[in-house]
């Protein structure tokens, strides 16, 4: 069983098609947020088609758990086979206890000791950091990547957490799942 995690499509079709060639194997989807508007300080993504990348979501057999990012509103719903309002999503795999949220900086302290994977969104950085009681994962963004080096990234979890550069395929990170 694998998890595939994306975060900050922004509505670009295109990004997801790429996206989802690293993410049709897994048995179900975390959508981090930000899924189908731009964003009024982003600039149009490439491959911009919201109305296009609800369809795709919308066929896809896997299952699909989406967190409300900051670009979400309710009229999304009304294109998305999907709830897309809730601020968070808990789920538990191989005995670990997963909480997605869309912006970290939200999430109060008290729970960063209550999952052992945290996955949020919003930054479009990805991120995959280790500490003491739990480890910290941001898949990036697939449509609009920010940072020193800007590279789309999307995130799988199987036996190891891993970093997924969708241009290259290459693994820019990963942890083992202990």
């Amino acid at each position: 069983m694998a998890i595939g995690i994306v975060s900050d499509l922004h509505g670009s079709l295109a990004a997801f098609v790429k996206a989802y060639d690293y993410l049709k194997h897994t048995d179900y989807l975390i959508l981090a947020g930000d899924i189908l508007y731009h964003g009024p300080r982003n600039p149009l993504p490439e491959g911009y088609d919201p109305k296009g990348l609800a369809n795709f979501l919308n066929k896809l057999q896997q299952k699909i758990f989406v967190v409300r990012g900051n670009c979400d509103a309710e009229v999304d719903e009304t294109l998305l086979g999907f709830p897309l309002l809730s601020p968070f999503f808990l789920t538990e795999y191989l005995g670990k206890k997963i909480l997605t949220v869309h912006d970290l900086n939200k999430l109060n302290e008290k729970y960063f000791n209550f999952a052992n994977i945290i996955i949020h969104g919003h930054t479009h950085i990805w991120q995959l950091e280790k500490f003491p009681d739990y480890i910290i994962l941001n898949p990036g963004s697939i449509s609009l990547p920010k940072g020193k080096d800007p590279i789309p990234t999307v995130a799988i979890i199987d036996q190891e957490l891993k970093i997924i550069d969708i241009n290259t395929g290459n693994v820019v990170k990963n942890l083992a799942l202990e």
